[in-house]
């Protein structure tokens, strides 16, 4: 099993990145976050539509927390950070998206641009966060393990504090970066200090917690956008401390914990899957996405139809079939070049 990827947490990070759409779906489609007047089109829905996107707004972040727990977990005992082939990857669907923006129109050429040039832009915060801890990794992960187990706790809570909680109240400019290490060393902590076969025995307490956490959050963030409390202190109580510091953390710990202590095995079609979740990252969410949500998968539409929690289900599920498949195509096209030895990034 040493040498075979382990399928649990592989199906963990097909879960994880159907939590991101979900919340992405809700985030840039119905809230609108990244525009003007956020969060105009939500008030106008009916309520059961509003609790609905309220719901998945969480899983943006939750998922993203729990690929960054999954990296602490397996890169805490390593010395060496790949990221070539990351690298490679995002270059390629940075050309890609260029070609798409050129084709679809009404994008900016500063847009195409930035596209062009992932790493160096904020086309996608994810990667250059991924990249800049790697590249930190071997020294982080020689102070890390240097610590016994209560001053491990002690740089957690110090974490959550100062690298996680605080820069996102300040809206700090590196927030991109800090709010991912704390993620990264809760894995290695659970990694290093915790007996994952102890863990199995605590699967429901975990599952409640996660439930009630996520479902805690319904009325904060209806409350928080309904009466549009952003830079408000209620705001920073509601938005800040108790959904980013607490709900967020809560859930994407409580749900790694349930999948890295569930039984070893390996099935093929979930590896090949999960293979497949960085490039659908990079497809779905860039500077293309208002084209994406308000053009071609019409959410603002959607979002008026009282069927909207079915059909928002339906089109996530189509956003990660159509994607998967497109970087399946990649793979194909990146081995191909590889057998043949034909200059290329790689790992």
């Amino acid at each position: 099993m040493s040498n075979r990827r382990n399928s649990s947490i592989e199906l963990l990070r097909i879960i994880a990145m159907l939590m991101i759409i979900l919340g992405h779906l809700a985030g840039h489609g119905v809230l609108q976050m990244a525009q003007e007047n956020v969060g105009s089109l939500w008030i106008g829905g009916g309520l059961l539509n509003k609790l609905f996107s309220i719901f998945l707004l969480p899983g943006g972040r939750i998922g993203v927390g729990i690929f960054f727990l999954i990296t602490g977990y397996f890169q805490i005992e390593k010395n060496d950070a790949k990221i070539l082939k990351v690298v490679s990857v995002t270059l390629f669907y940075g050309f890609f998206i260029g070609i798409v923006g050129i084709i679809v129109g009404g994008i900016s050429l500063g847009s195409i641009v930035r596209g062009l040039m992932p790493l160096s832009t904020s086309t996608w915060w994810y990667v250059s966060t991924y990249i800049v801890l790697m590249i930190a990794s071997p020294w982080i992960n020689g102070k890390f393990n240097q610590l016994n187990r209560s001053k491990k706790i002690i740089t957690l809570i110090l974490c959550w504090l100062l690298a996680y909680l605080l820069p996102y109240i300040l809206s700090a400019t590196y927030y991109s970066i800090t709010r991912c290490l704390l993620f990264y060393l809760l894995g290695a902590y659970i990694k290093t200090e915790i007996d994952v076969l102890s863990l199995s025995k605590h699967k429901i307490l975990f599952s409640a917690i996660c439930v009630i956490s996520w479902l805690a959050y319904i009325p904060c963030g209806y409350y928080f956008y309904q009466y549009q409390l952003n830079k408000t202190i209620t705001g920073i109580i509601v938005d800040g401390c108790i959904y980013n510091g607490l709900i967020v953390p809560i859930c994407s710990t409580s749900i790694f914990c349930i999948f890295v202590c569930l039984k070893e095995f390996n099935n093929t079609a979930i590896n090949k899957i999960a293979s497949t979740t960085f490039g659908i990252y990079l497809l779905h969410d860039n500077y293309l996405r208002s084209w994406l949500w308000n053009l071609v998968i019409k959410v603002p539409q959607l979002y008026q139809n009282p069927l909207f929690p079915l059909l928002a289900l339906i089109m996530v599920m189509l956003i990660f079939v159509a994607c998967g498949l497109i970087d399946a195509i990649r793979n194909i096209f990146f081995e191909v070049i590889k057998r043949r030895r034909i200059f290329f990034i790689w790992d």
